[in-house]
């Protein structure tokens, strides 16, 4: 079973009101904040003119160890503890906001009231089942357990059913794979819902190939897409599987879109009514990485967003699917540390590319977050010490391209930069969901 990097790191969101006393401020390119990847002394000041607060969202964040929520209303954040010690990556929201689970399946209620493990159980993956504030996990005996807050742990498969990695759609589908010696010597892929607990089989690999990693569902939750891993290679996953999907409505032929792909949380993402991805195999994040996406038209089509002269990582979409910011730096071998990745911003559309960010020498910006408006993009200015990759979350507005990052607003890390992948956004978790009091 491939493993996913569990690492500690801090990420917050905010937007609106034209935010600058109270931060520091340094302009693009400069050293200066930028450098020195210190947090703000002070929360941002309120709005001018008072009036009552906008609620913006919530992020959580770990940071040395340190589970924290932040609420975001209007100009004004702040921040609260969860859990003081020993919290650990990947941590993310339930839909409504109310819980944040981390680690390996423990969750922690906002209000701090509450501390359980739903499943009952350690788990090697886990994902949130849509609306709901139900839990699904991957044991490790290779089954499938689900549970919520303030109820029993279910067993949806028995342990030793093979069960590998997983997906979640928004509408409560729950696709996993399963590894080829236990279902007859082909990995294939599954779905059931908590629901309807009886798993059918979406997909059959060629015979002989050993494992399936799932990415992500394609918008309108009615295609998957996954890596395959024909060899069950953790070495080969390293330099980039071939990136398939397959429809799940009216099974038929697979299509691949990549060759090869990052296998990574942050190499797929959904953009609109597209699926965006890396695509370009070898474990250097910084040697032929280029963006593309996939669309359904008379079946899935792929087509290049970029060309791969510079090399891209970590896209990211506003909700709305016009705008895609990603991290671009130079194309070529890579050297810890020295990414000098920059934001740019990528019409899906019509428009032109702006490039939002200039990194300051020995500095990367990496794993960009448009807000839900699409005004604003926060990304992680990072840097290598002794101890590890350290970073520093700015923000820098996308209707005003030449306008001078804000920031910084927050500290990062410790965390790893593994040939040039900075794995920031296995530890984000952001929700617009509820309210801020």
């Amino acid at each position: 079973m491939l493993s996913r990097l569990l690492i500690s790191a801090t990420v917050l969101l905010l937007a609106g009101c034209g935010v600058t006393s109270g931060l520091q401020v340094q302009q693009r390119g400069g050293e200066g904040a930028r450098a020195a990847l210190a947090p703000a002394t002070q929360p941002a000041p309120r709005c001018a003119g008072g009036g009552p607060a906008t609620t913006l969202g919530q992020a959580a964040f770990i940071h040395n160890g340190a589970l924290q929520t932040m609420l975001i209303a209007a100009c004004r954040t702040t921040a609260r503890t969860l859990i003081a010690r020993g919290a650990q990556a990947p941590l993310h929201f339930s839909a409504d906001g109310r819980w944040v689970a981390y680690g390996q399946g423990t969750v922690v209620s906002v209000d701090r009231r509450e501390i359980v493990r739903p499943l009952g159980q350690s788990v090697t993956e886990w994902q949130w089942v849509g609306a709901s504030d139900e839990l699904v996990g991957v044991t490790d005996g290779g089954g499938l357990v689900i549970g919520a807050p303030g109820e029993a742990p279910r067993a949806l498969l028995p342990g030793g059913w093979g069960a590998n990695s997983l997906a979640t759609a928004d509408n409560g589908t729950i696709a996993v794979s399963r590894i080829a010696s236990a279902a007859g010597g082909s990995a294939s892929i599954w779905t059931l819902s908590a629901t309807h607990p009886r798993p059918a089989l979406a997909y059959s690999a060629p015979r002989g190939t050993e494992e399936l990693q799932l990415a992500q569902f394609a918008p309108g939750d009615q295609a998957l897409a996954f890596w395959v891993n024909r060899y069950g290679s953790a070495s080969l996953a390293e330099d980039g599987l071939p990136l398939q999907l397959v429809t799940l409505d009216h099974p038929g032929p697979v299509v691949t879109l990549s060759t090869l792909s990052p296998v990574h949380p942050e190499a797929v993402t959904t953009c609109g009514d597209r699926l965006v991805f890396v695509a370009g195999g070898g474990r250097e994040a910084t040697l032929g990485k280029r963006l593309a996406s996939a669309y359904a038209i008379d079946g899935w089509q792929a087509e290049s967003i970029t060309d791969g002269s510079r090399s891209a990582a970590s896209p990211s979409c506003a909700p709305e699917g016009d705008w895609l910011a990603a991290a671009i730096g130079p194309n070529g071998q890579w050297h810890a540390g020295h990414e000098q990745r920059s934001i740019e911003l990528f019409p899906m559309h019509n428009g032109r590319r702006i490039r939002l960010s200039i990194p300051p020498p020995g500095s990367s910006d990496e794993s960009p977050r448009l807000t839900r408006d699409g005004r604003w993009v926060l990304f992680i200015g990072s840097r290598l010490t002794r101890d590890g990759a350290v970073g520093a979350g700015y923000l820098i507005s996308t209707s005003r391209p030449d306008s001078r990052p804000i920031g910084p607003l927050f500290t990062a890390g410790p965390a790893s930069d593994y040939y040039g992948t900075y794995n920031w956004t296995e530890a984000v978790a952001f929700t617009t969901a509820g309210r801020v009091r």
